[in-house]
């Protein structure tokens, strides 16, 4: 009998709430297996899962998985679920030579704020199979998402290979370049005409990686402003000087000509013409505890840039569409 003859069973919950995303929280950066990669929620499958439960029968326990799982999910990451159905399974040879079986379902989120067993997973976000592409993900998760979809619009689906967005770079219009700025050392220019609402960037794909509210003040505080939000605690950033692209010479203003539609994309808000800076507003995109001085030399600057100044009565009209799709969540709500 060798070291592995047995292998240790995981099973992992899709959870899906009532706006149609799904949680998938980044593993622990201490972890032995896949640190710091972004999954769904789950654990290890054992005998004191069940046999200190009454059986059902007289010898057998029924509904094991389920149980555990609900179990499991309530102390990994504080909420409860149901309606757990089978989506795939998996065997794997980790690197160790341990043998693993992965059963992977779909539940219906109930109710509970998410709450994080740190030394587990130390990051969260709700999303949608579209914003999904732009975590890093461990391999097979995509797919195990874009099979739930399918389940769930009725759709009957084995496993298989889903078409993913890599991380080949941010989109930048070929209408634009950096150039040296007169208030902000580098920013983009554009070096045509551009019409209102066309696209300038999409950070989609951008290379970079999502990282926490206090990721982005370390990260802010070593002098790398590289970084944009896109829900609570959670902001897309250029990590590393190799991250950094075109569009991450985006530069603030009091006055801007460009704004954000969906989660990523920067569009014009009005026409532009050649050989001017392309800039949008903090106020579009945050919501976080940040304050910062602000040098845009426009005549309605406000002095000072916060996390609260989307809350502005002028600016949310001022900038009515234009918003982040994340900040457009909270002002409907």
């Amino acid at each position: 009998m060798g070291e592995y003859d047995k292998f240790e069973v995981v099973i992992t919950a899709i959870i899906v709430n009532s706006e149609g995303k799904y949680l998938i929280t980044r593993r622990s950066k201490q972890k032995r297996r896949f640190p710091g990669m972004w999954t769904v929620p789950g654990g290890h499958l054992d005998a004191n899962d069940f046999s200190l439960f009454p059986k059902e029968t007289e010898h057998y326990w029924y509904n094991i998985l389920e149980k555990a799982l609900k179990r499991e999910i309530q102390e990994e990451v504080g909420v409860e679920i149901d309606n757990v159905l089978y989506v795939t399974s998996l065997g794997t040879i980790h690197a160790d030579g341990a043998p693993s079986l992965v059963i992977s379902v779909m539940a219906d989120y109930v109710s509970g704020n998410v709450k994080l067993q740190e030394e587990e997973t130390d990051l969260f976000a709700w999303v949608s199979l579209e914003d999904a592409k732009d975590f890093k993900l461990i391999d097979g998760i995509y797919d195990e998402l874009a099979m739930t979809e399918q389940r769930r619009k009725g759709e009957k689906v084995e496993w298989q290979r889903f078409e993913t967005a890599s991380q080949t770079g941010c989109y930048s219009s070929p209408k634009v370049e950096v150039r040296e700025s007169a208030t902000a050392g580098k920013g983009v220019f554009a070096n045509e005409n551009i019409s209102k609402d066309e696209l300038i960037f999409d950070f989609s794909g951008g290379l970079g990686d999502m990282i926490s509210t206090q990721e982005a003040h370390e990260l802010y505080k070593s002098g790398n402003d590289y970084m944009i939000q896109v829900d609570d605690n959670l902001f897309f950033a250029a990590t590393a000087d190799a991250d950094v692209e075109t569009c991450d010479y985006l530069n603030h203003s009091c006055d801007p000509n460009a704004g954000i539609k969906g989660r990523l994309k920067i569009v014009a808000m009005r026409d532009m013409l050649p050989n001017e800076e392309i800039t949008f507003d903090y106020a579009m995109s945050e919501s976080s505890d940040m304050a910062m001085e602000c040098k845009c030399g426009k005549l309605n600057c406000r002095k000072k840039i916060t996390g609260d100044d989307w809350k502005l009565p002028e600016l949310q009209k001022k900038y009515n569409g234009y918003f982040s799709e994340y900040l457009q969540g909270k002002l409907a709500s």
